[in-house]
């Protein structure tokens, strides 16, 4: 479950990745910088099975994963593989490209359905789509926002949500950070399963990350728990590199 937006800026990009969770699920750990093989990044960690949803690297490319609900086969898959896993393993690519590459060779029917969300400079962003059988790629061109999924209802949520992103862009004449950092705050229209910030009695958003790539560094920004709370923040900050040598 999340929710997850963007806004392109010259030279850069800037995202917003609401992670919403049942309650009982252990506290994720604050990001880190960690490296894999020669390109650092940096992200959280599920402390239950040692993954991520979301992490930026040192050369801009940010990459992004969201449970899917809609069209999912009904039996989880023989061996299952935590989606964080995958995601954890994608997070030293330098390039979208190469994240495709990765996610195409992985053993996916390990994997229940997932999108991956892939971002880098002056680029689209890529949607990878695994719904169980197949394997689908797409661009997402526009700023605002790129997904949302729901345990609750599909497309009820996703379209409320859709709503609430349409409606503040018209009646600011454009997208901001400050614009896109409220709504991913917002109990618009109401506080419970379909507001962004979203709380249920069995779950509810459990942090805010906020990544702005730059010329020169990258900076994630993590609210360790609902964005609605006055919460102090941690941030992690990365110089950017062109390029990276090849691990002999």
């Amino acid at each position: 479950m999340c929710t997850l937006s963007w806004l392109p800026e010259p030279g850069g990009y800037r995202l917003w990745f609401n992670r919403d969770e049942r309650r009982t699920r252990a506290a994720a750990l604050s990001p880190q910088r960690r490296t894999h093989g020669s390109l650092p990044f940096v992200a959280p960690l599920d402390p239950e099975f040692g993954g991520s949803w979301i992490g930026s690297n040192a050369r801009g490319a940010t990459f992004c994963l969201a449970n899917r609900y809609h069209g999912a086969p009904t039996m989880p898959p023989a061996n299952r593989i935590s989606r964080g896993l995958l995601l954890a393993s994608l997070l030293d690519a330098p390039t979208c490209l190469e994240v495709a590459a990765r996610v195409e060779r992985a053993e996916l029917k390990r994997f229940e359905p997932f999108t991956v969300a892939g971002f880098e400079i002056g680029s689209t962003v890529l949607l990878l789509q695994w719904n169980g059988r197949r394997l689908d790629a797409a661009q997402h061109p526009g700023p605002g926002l790129v997904l949302t999924t729901s345990g609750h209802d599909q497309a009820e949520v996703e379209a409320a949500r859709r709503r609430l992103f349409d409606d503040a862009v018209t009646r600011a004449g454009g997208w901001t950070p400050a614009l896109l950092r409220e709504l991913h705050g917002s109990h618009l229209p109401i506080r419970g399963p379909a507001s962004i910030c979203m709380h249920r009695d069995e779950a509810e958003t459990v942090s805010l990350s906020e990544v702005a790539v730059q010329a020169s560094r990258v900076a994630f920004t993590y609210w360790p728990g609902s964005p609605c709370q006055d919460l102090e923040p941690v941030q992690m900050t990365l110089d950017r590199v062109e390029a990276v040598s090849e691990t002999p």
